[in-house]
């Protein structure tokens, strides 16, 4: 909306009867071309601003748009991070109970064999003891195994699969 600025110069209008109170009348000159050529400097200048206003808008809206864009990446990047170590600590957990079942397999076959020897004359009950002592471990595995499966059930496929290899 380019607003065209005209000087005019006014001139006083007097009224025909003296004494009356009827209004002053200023009428409006043309313009000379002195004041013609100031006012079309001033006009340009007006019109610069006014497209350097324009440009500076489109400029912060492309760069407000540009910071929400960099927002939503940040804030998307920010959870991936936190899924991320949520991950890796509740893996780290199942190694390391995987590293821990494997020395309680290692530790109680040693132990089996010690005992199987020094039991060697009552072995029916040995092996009886040792099946229930082998239920009650497996069920004790099988229950810890099932509540890390339940406390993230979007990643169950890694603790079965971890699960199946011991």
């Amino acid at each position: 909306v380019g607003l065209k600025l005209t000087a005019l110069r006014p001139q006083v209008l007097h009224s025909s009867r003296p004494g009356t109170c009827l209004p002053t009348v200023l009428r409006m000159a043309a313009p000379s071309p002195a004041a013609e050529t100031t006012m079309v400097v001033a006009q340009r200048s007006v019109d610069e601003a006014m497209d350097s206003v324009r440009s500076s808008m489109e400029l912060m809206m492309e760069r407000d748009a540009r910071l929400h864009e960099l927002q939503d990446k940040s804030s998307s990047l920010t959870d991936a991070s936190n899924s991320f170590a949520q991950r890796a600590r509740r893996l780290q957990w199942v190694y390391q109970w995987h590293y821990l079942r494997v020395r309680l397999l290692v530790f109680s076959l040693v132990l089996w064999l010690g005992l199987s020897y020094t039991f060697r004359h009552q072995l029916p009950v040995f092996f009886a003891a040792t099946g229930i002592v082998l239920a009650a471990a497996f069920l004790a595995d099988h229950y810890i195994v099932r509540r890390l499966r339940s406390a993230e059930p979007h990643h169950q496929g890694a603790y079965a699969a971890l699960h199946a290899q011991v």
